[in-house]
Order: C-alpha cells, then sequence, then structure tokens
C-alpha cells in the first residue's frame, strides 16, 4: 500500500513555522511606549530621559516619541498606530495625550490599542477629563504635580507681602492659571499680567507702571518666552520667583542673579515613576509628586544635581 507522504510532510512544515513564529516572539525586547509632548532641553525632554534610565534599568527598551508642537495631535496617533508594527513585545504606554474639549482621537486610540495589546496604560503631567474621555477606567494611574498646590508651596517661600509682587504667566498656560490660583490663595491676590507667547517684552513696561513691585512670580511659559521674560527682568532689579527648572533660570539662580527661587516639577521621579507604575497594579491612583524647591543654598544638593546632569549631557545617549 502506498504511503500518503504530503499530510506527514505538510504537519511537520506547519509545526517547523509554529517553532520559527514563537521563537520569534520570544525574542523580541520587552518595551514601553512613552507619547511625550514637545520635545525641547527642559520639561518633556527630561522626563523622556528618566523613563529611558528606568527602562535600561529594567532591561527594557523605552520607545519614546515627542510631538513638533504642543497641538500636534497627529504624531501622537502615529506612535500610537506604529507601535501594532513595531518589532517589540510592549509591556505598557506611558502618555501624555493630547486632547480638546472637541478631539479625543489620541486617548481613543490609546485605549484601543491597549485593550487590543492588554497592556496598561499610565497617564502623566495632564489628567485626563474621566467624564468625557475615551480612558476614563482604561487608566491604571495618573502621576503629575498638582498645579495648585505647588502654587501655595512657592508662596510661602515669598517674602514680600501680595501688594508688592506682580505675577506673570503666559495667557496659553492652564498649568501658570493654576499655580496662580494656588499662590493666591495663600499670598492674596496680587498685580497680574498674562503675556501671549509674543508679547513678552511688554513686560517691560508693566514694571514700570508698578514701581512698588519688589518681586516677581513667573508660573509658566515655553522655554523661548521664559528666556524672553529673564532677559527683560535680570535688568529690573526685583526679584525673581519661577516655576520649572529651565537651564537659564537654574544658572541665574546660582550665580546669584535675579532669580531667588525656582519650584521645579520633578520631572525624572516623574518619568520614574511612570515605568515603574507599568509593573505594579497595585500603584495609587491618582499619585502627586511634589515639586522641590530650589533656592541659593540647596541648588548644589544630590536631589538638584539631576538638572544640572541633564544640561551638561550626561544623558546624552538617551536623548
Amino acid at each position: 500500500m502506498k504511503r500518503n507522504l504530503f499530510v506527514p510532510a505538510c504537519l511537520a512544515l506547519f509545526m517547523l513555522t509554529a517553532f520559527v513564529s514563537c521563537q520569534s516572539d520570544d525574542e523580541k525586547q520587552d518595551a514601553v511606549m512613552v507619547i511625550l509632548k514637545l520635545k525641547d532641553p527642559g520639561y518633556w525632554e527630561q522626563v523622556g530621559v528618566a523613563a529611558s534610565l528606568e527602562c535600561a534599568a529594567k532591561n527594557l527598551t523605552a520607545v519614546v516619541r515627542y510631538t513638533v508642537s504642543d497641538a500636534d495631535y497627529q504624531s501622537q496617533l502615529d506612535a500610537i498606530t506604529d507601535m501594532e508594527n513595531m518589532d517589540y513585545n510592549f509591556k505598557g504606554i506611558v502618555a501624555v495625550p493630547i486632547y480638546s474639549e472637541n478631539n479625543h482621537q489620541v486617548e481613543q486610540r490609546i485605549a484601543d490599542v491597549a485593550g487590543k495589546m492588554n497592556i496598561p496604560v499610565i497617564i502623566i503631567d495632564t489628567p485626563v477629563n474621566d467624564s468625557v474621555s475615551p480612558l476614563a477606567g482604561k487608566y491604571r494611574t495618573y502621576i503629575g504635580t498638582d498645579n495648585v498646590d505647588a502654587g501655595k508651596i512657592l508662596a510661602r517661600n515669598v517674602p514680600a507681602a501680595a501688594d508688592s509682587i506682580l505675577s506673570v504667566y503666559s495667557a496659553a498656560s492652564n498649568a501658570g492659571a493654576l499655580r496662580y490660583k494656588g499662590f493666591a490663595n495663600v499670598k492674596g491676590e496680587t498685580g497680574l499680567w498674562k503675556t501671549s507667547e509674543e508679547d513678552a517684552a511688554a513686560i517691560r513696561s508693566q514694571l514700570d507702571s508698578c514701581p512698588d513691585v519688589t518681586d516677581v512670580v513667573y508660573y509658566n511659559g515655553s522655554l523661548a518666552h521664559t528666556n524672553a521674560v529673564l532677559d527683560i527682568l535680570k535688568d529690573n532689579g526685583k526679584n525673581v520667583y519661577s516655576f520649572d527648572a529651565f537651564e537659564s533660570l537654574l544658572d541665574n539662580l546660582a550665580q546669584g542673579g535675579v532669580v531667588k527661587g525656582i519650584m521645579a516639577q520633578q520631572t525624572f521621579e516623574i518619568g520614574k515613576q511612570a515605568i515603574d507604575a507599568v509593573f505594579n497594579p497595585n500603584v495609587k491612583n491618582p499619585m502627586y509628586i511634589e515639586p522641590i524647591y530650589i533656592t541659593k543654598e540647596n541648588v548644589t544638593s544630590e536631589s538638584v544635581q539631576p538638572f544640572f546632569d541633564f544640561y551638561n549631557n550626561k544623558y546624552s545617549s538617551f536623548r
């Protein structure tokens, strides 16, 4: 009787293909997708570096994607879509999704892909609106800074009375508004100047019209806006208190300039904790990371050193 060799041959080929396929999946590098906003030498790049450092410590790859602007939905949508075609074994998504009142595409795409891959989502910096977000109930935790509390902490460290303070922030900054709210809650209402990103120079005339102002509190803006404001204030002789540890602010403070205090979000801790949360299903939600208040007295301390290491390119291989 003739033996049909076709069936056993097909079965052997199928088993070999399945083995190779499984072997290929096993050999994929474990990774975490990290989706951030605008890459500039400040907040978001520091978070990205911290996430990359923590992934490296866990023998993982951090796939970090930035946007070209704070309204760049498409880059985030593309990054999430690309996950399904990348040669990685993704363990989670860390994201600060860009959204508006009428645009929740990024949040929906994250929810869809994370659900399909059965991986956790960690939201950082900007909380999602649980009443309307497609991610409501689908993310493990939120990690960031309580901006109202940060404003309160700074207010307790500024010695001047409210009527001697001018508060300045970019009108486009929601974080700036929240920080001022906390500051005013403790210190009382101050003079207020909300600038646009284009008219930072108008602060000079505003200061000239406020001769009794001794202290300027600067709440938020882009790197370019921050530097423009600082250049004006350097010549004005006012004490400056600011948020966010940009290099120009740190250098001015360290050199005994007009900057007297910086309320810095702990970007490196936020990035580290976000990666840790991917692997901790019992993580607290939400998780607020208290900012560090930097002065001339502690600017050389161990807690502040990561900012200087970053600006001195110690982490260049992760940038």
